[in-house]
């Protein structure tokens, strides 16, 4: 296999994976309100709170294992604090969401109905065994 095969595969992969990100991130245009928190859709970027909290997620395609996949990264910024990241959840090719990006480790497909509840859990569970509630020294 030369390296213009890689290419074209890559580009090939990056414009399904692209795909599948921009469905689900229209899914939450209307923003969904869970018991832990929301999640909505702005200007086609993922908008999550917490316990009332701001959760920042920063959204970009990932390759690994020869396999492109897009990573969710959720991160929250204590008041004149640093960022403390939370956890970060994939979605793949085959259009689950994993959380890590490993076999096994479907949270659910991209487009279950349960999706925001399953998301918002994940990031709530996290910052919950995050430093951001941990007391302060």
């Amino acid at each position: 296999m030369d390296r213009s095969d890689s290419i074209d595969r890559a580009l090939s992969s990056l414009k399904k994976i692209e795909a599948l990100h921009q469905q689900f991130v229209t899914q939450f245009s209307n923003s969904t309100t869970t018991r832990a928190g929301s999640i909505a859709s702005v200007n086609g970027e993922l908008q999550v709170a917490c316990f009332g909290n701001n959760v920042a997620c920063k959204a970009r395609p990932i390759l690994q294992d020869e396999s492109v996949a897009y990573e969710y990264h959720f991160s929250v910024r204590p008041d004149a604090g640093d960022e403390i990241s939370l956890v970060s959840a994939y979605l793949t090719q085959d259009g689950h969401i994993n959380a890590p990006l490993v076999q096994g480790s479907r949270i659910c497909d991209f487009n279950n109905q349960y999706i925001a509840e399953r998301v918002v859990d994940l990031v709530a569970n996290a910052m919950l065994r995050s430093a951001f509630f941990a007391p302060r020294a």
